[in-house]
């Protein structure tokens, strides 16, 4: 038995049909963000980068000014790598901080690195100088991007270049692929697997 609220319920309902034909739409485009949420992000990651750029000199191990120097990070390939050390890719972006001071080098290289993988750029030259004369110790600059840049996880390798292109003053830089970039990889590589 019913009561008196569910028996007029059914009876109101007694009528109605389903609708037919429509399928189910689903928005699966993600909502552009604004330009006040895109700023705020890229301020967050430039902070959370900055935490692992000390400028305490005491956490900086010291490079002396005519050593090569060289990182890689594990998953890169020996091939990859052995381009990078010959100066074999294309370099179109440079940042010259030779002569900066510490927290200006800092800044720029920060800026520098997260401008480049914007851009699209694999590879990258960094001119950080030797350093003779810095103070309290040569190669003071050196020291500190070299400890930057195997800190950060946007880089996945550098070497010191090519005599012809600075030497020991300079460093060939390997960038990871922007955010961008690895989902046009992953749509190309989807489409040539013929998924659609």
């Amino acid at each position: 038995m019913l009561d008196e609220g569910a028996a007029l319920f059914f009876a109101e309902m007694a009528d109605v049909v389903p609708l037919k034909g429509a399928e189910t739409v689903v928005n699966r485009q993600p909502m552009a963000l604004t330009a006040e949420q895109l700023q705020r992000r890229a301020a967050l990651r430039k902070e959370a980068f900055l935490a692992y750029m000390p400028l305490d000199l005491s956490l900086i191990p010291v490079i002396r000014p005519d050593d090569i120097v060289s990182f890689k990070r594990e998953g890169v390939q020996g091939g990859v790598f052995k381009r990078l050390r010959l100066g074999e890719y294309a370099i179109n972006m440079t940042l010259d901080i030779h002569g900066y001071r510490l927290n200006q080098a800092r800044d720029a290289v920060l800026n520098f690195l997260l401008a480049a993988q914007d851009h699209g750029e694999r590879c990258v030259m960094l001119i950080h100088g030797k350093g003779y004369h810095s103070q309290p110790f040569a190669g003071l600059v050196k020291s500190a991007v070299c400890h930057w840049l195997s800190q950060l996880e946007i880089v996945l390798a550098y070497h010191s270049a090519k005599t012809e292109q600075g030497g020991t003053g300079v460093l060939y830089v390997m960038l990871t692929k922007s955010e961008q970039l690895k989902l046009e990889n992953k749509a190309a590589n989807r489409k040539g697997m013929g998924w659609r």
